[in-house]
């Protein structure tokens, strides 16, 4: 069975692209485009089937959570394969 899981907050293109950019580099600059056909404008994850089931309860907000995702990616070994 799948579940859904997230934040349960809805967050735009904008501000995740600002998060990523922040955890990786401030300086980055960020180019934004037109949207393409098929393009997420925000996302949010329902994520009450899982709370309920499960008793899922989101412990990181998304700044943290990519912040972690980061950190943990430098740390891994280089790939040249």
């Amino acid at each position: 069975e799948a579940f859904n899981v997230g934040s349960g907050e809805q967050v735009s293109i904008a501000t995740l692209a600002e998060h990523v950019r922040n955890a990786i580099d401030p300086e980055i600059e960020i180019v934004h485009t037109g949207p393409r056909s098929g393009d997420v404008r925000a996302s949010c994850a329902d994520i009450s089937k899982a709370e309920a089931e499960l008793g899922y309860e989101p412990t990181r907000d998304i700044e943290t959570g990519i912040g972690s995702l980061v950190q943990w990616k430098r740390r891994l070994p280089v790939n040249r394969g």
